[in-house]
This record gives structure tokens, sequence and C-alpha cells, in this order.
């Protein structure tokens, strides 16, 4: 059997539209310093969010760890960090956060939702507590 994509995993596990799917997984990912400052991020500099969602998008087609992982490799190689908020502040999406979420999304079982809910990695329950930073 051949498994989902990433992003068909993701939106199964959250059980949101693919239309979620950029936007969840930024705001899961993002790196757990700057996701405060999100919000503002994309309302003001909006341009230095367009290689988060080009790497989101490019791991949405990913099958497996590996290829996944692999994926990470090459985009932080033809994509080396510029700019202010990408270098100096370290603004971006977490390429180990994105891991950890495949590892979670690819389980061969499904978390039940209150095993989700427990250990913060719902949507709602991001939403709801700050202090969770896992996916």
């Amino acid at each position: 059997m051949q498994n989902n994509t990433f992003q068909e995993a993701v939106c199964a596990h959250w059980q949101c539209p693919s239309s979620e799917y950029s936007d969840r997984v930024l705001a899961c990912c993002y790196v757990s310093h700057a996701r405060p400052f999100l919000g503002l991020i994309k309302r003001f500099c909006p341009g230095t969010l367009a290689l988060d969602y080009y790497l989101i998008e490019l791991v949405g087609r990913t099958r497996d760890a590996d290829e996944l992982d692999t994926e990470l490799d090459r985009f932080h190689y033809d994509y080396p960090s510029e700019g202010l908020l990408r270098m100096v502040l370290d603004c971006r999406v977490s390429g180990r956060l994105l891991l950890r979420l495949g590892s979670t999304v690819w389980r061969k079982e499904p978390l039940p939702n209150a095993e989700i809910r427990k250990r913060g990695m719902g949507w709602d329950d991001r939403q709801n507590d700050s202090h969770s930073n896992r996916c």
C-alpha cells in the first residue's frame, strides 16, 4: 500500500480541508520563538513567507519520511537563508518540526482525538494554548 502524500496525511490527521493545509503547517512548524509574531510578519512582511510557503508546498508532495528529509536537504541547499528576518532573527519554518509532524501523521494508526488533545497536537488546542509548541 502506498502512503498518502504529506499534505493528504496532514489534512486527514487534522481533519481539515486541503485549502487550509499551508496555513496550518506554517502555524505549526514556524520556529517557536517567532510564532507569536507570525501574524505581524504575514501582515507587514508577507514576502518573507514566500519561501516558507514554497517549502510547505514541496514537502506536501512527499510520501514518506525519507523523501521528506531529502526534500528538506535540497531546499536548504538551493535556497540559503537571506534577509534580516530569516538570517538574523531566524524566522522560518523549522525542518525539524516538519520531520516531527511527518512522523506523527504517517503513523500506521491515527491517534484518537482524545490522545491528540492530550498531547497538544490538535489544531484547536494550539489555537487555545499558546504554550504548546507540539504539532
